[in-house]
Parts: C-alpha cells; sequence; structure tokens
C-alpha cells in the first residue's frame, strides 16, 4: 500500500464482503450530516445578513416619494453609548398638514436648523419620515456594521461549510471504489492533548526496513482505540498514496480522516515527540 510519496508498506485485505469503504454508513453519513448542517447554516447567516441589508439600505433604492417640509424641531436623543438627533418636520399633501420625525446619528448642529426648508423622504404607507434627502449617513452607517457582523459570523460559516465540504469530496473520492486494507506497526509515541492527535509509528517497508511515520487523525471519531508506546497495532486504511487517508481500527465503529507523512527532527520537537 503505498501511503505517501516516500512511503510504502505490506498490507493485507480486511475480512470483508469487499465493499468500498464509501459504502459504510459511519464513514459516509457522518460527513454528509456535517455538510449539511454546515450548508444550513450558512445560508440561514447569509440570508438574514442579505434580509438585514436590505431593509436597512432600503430607503436608498425603494424610490420613496419626495415632498417639500419644514424643520420645526430639533431634539438631542441621549443613549448608553451615543448621541443622535430627532428632526421634526412639517409638510402638506393635497392641502393636509402632517407631522412626522427623522432620527439621525449625527449631532443636531450639522442637520437643518428649526425653520428650515428640506426635501424629505416619506413612506407613502403611512406617510412617516424615511429621511433627508441628502442626509444618508445614520443608513450607511446601520449598512457598515451589518457588513462588519457579516463579516463576523458569515465568513467564519462559509469557512467551515468550505471546510465540510471538502471533507465530503475528498472522502468520497478516496474511499469511493476502495475497500479497507490492514496495516500492522508499532507505536513510537503519541501525543493526546493536540488536534488532531499525532500518533508516531514504525513499519517494516517493502524493502524489510523499518519506516517512521507520523499519522494525524481526529481520536474521537475512534472510541475506543487508545494505543500505548511500544504496543503494536493494527489499523484499518484507504489512502490517495499522497498522504491523505481514512483511517479506523479492528472492531470500531467509527473512522477518522487522517494525513500520513514522514516526520523530520522539527516536527518531533514541536510536538513533543
Amino acid at each position: 500500500m503505498q501511503l505517501s510519496a516516500e512511503l510504502c508498506v505490506p498490507s493485507v485485505s480486511v475480512p470483508s464482503d469487499g465493499a468500498p469503504v464509501w459504502m459504510l454508513s459511519h464513514v459516509r453519513k457522518g460527513r454528509l450530516k456535517r455538510l449539511l448542517i454546515s450548508m444550513a447554516v450558512f445560508f440561514l447567516f447569509a440570508s438574514a445578513a442579505i434580509f438585514s441589508l436590505a431593509l436597512e439600505t432600503h430607503p436608498l433604492w425603494g424610490a420613496y416619494p419626495h415632498t417639500p417640509a419644514q424643520v420645526t424641531d430639533r431634539i438631542v436623543v441621549h443613549s448608553s453609548k451615543s448621541l443622535s438627533c430627532q428632526v421634526w418636520l412639517r409638510f402638506d399633501l393635497n392641502g393636509t398638514p402632517y407631522k412626522t420625525k427623522v432620527a439621525d446619528p449625527d449631532p443636531c448642529s450639522y442637520l437643518p436648523s428649526p425653520g428650515s426648508q428640506i426635501d424629505l423622504v416619506y413612506d407613502p404607507k403611512d406617510l412617516s419620515g424615511v429621511m433627508i434627502a441628502g442626509r444618508d449617513s445614520g443608513i450607511r452607517m446601520g449598512a457598515a456594521m451589518i457588513v462588519f457582523a457579516c463579516l463576523l459570523v458569515v465568513l467564519p460559516s462559509l469557512i467551515v461549510m468550505i471546510a465540510f465540504t471538502r471533507s465530503y469530496r475528498n472522502a468520497r473520492k478516496l474511499a469511493g471504489t476502495k475497500p479497507w486494507r490492514e496495516i500492522t506497526a508499532v507505536v513510537k509515541a503519541l501525543t493526546t492533548d493536540t488536534f488532531p492527535q499525532s500518533l508516531l509509528v514504525e513499519f517494516q517497508g517493502s524493502n524489510g526496513m523499518g519506516h517512521e511515520c507520523l499519522i494525524r487523525y481526529d481520536a474521537q471519531k475512534l472510541p475506543g482505540f487508545a494505543p500505548e508506546a511500544g504496543s503494536r497495532i493494527r489499523l484499518w486504511l484507504v489512502t490517495d498514496g499522497k498522504g491523505h487517508a481514512i483511517v479506523s481500527v479492528p472492531e470500531c465503529p467509527g473512522a477518522s480522516d487522517a494525513t500520513i507523512t514522514t516526520p523530520n527532527s522539527f516536527e518531533l520537537r514541536t510536538l513533543g515527540l
């Protein structure tokens, strides 16, 4: 079996019906479940972000009508973290006078003073004020905050979804046609306080010489597998021959993605091996 470009080890067939590893439920269904959940979470966050951004910027593209209006008052509104301004306005529609207000995050001194004539953008459904034409700083600030929230929430969910998509696709490609192969190795050292867990093993190569390799895997996916230094273990593998693999052990109900490399001294020191 070719583990990586540098490693080739003797292996034997696993007693089974010879079905591809991908057909095993614990290999396929867990990855599919994680993929579907990550996709649902991403699209939920993305939809919420798009809806919020559209709602916040609707006054800029919603084709609201305009009408002349007069400023009657300006009121400073105090909040726990900032100050904003409420501008009270009077306008006429079809000879009927109306009053409304527009909120703006800028200080009142930046806004039209009482008695000023302005161009009011209003909502025809309830004749409420939307904004003073040309004064869209509050809308832009709200949109900027939504975009910032997207970077904090939507972007990580996208990264997670891409990772699970790659895991599903790579596992399907790797194990779609191959059955398990078993190798025997001796555990030289291992780490239990890192993720993924690292297992340094030695095996007899095809040339009869001993070779070491470092296997990184998710220990939580292999319940009951607790190797000890100096012990001899049996591993079930499917590999692409380039250092990527799916690993399991006999009588274990799980399987984990794994990477297989030939370690150098720096890696071993870094891992404390």
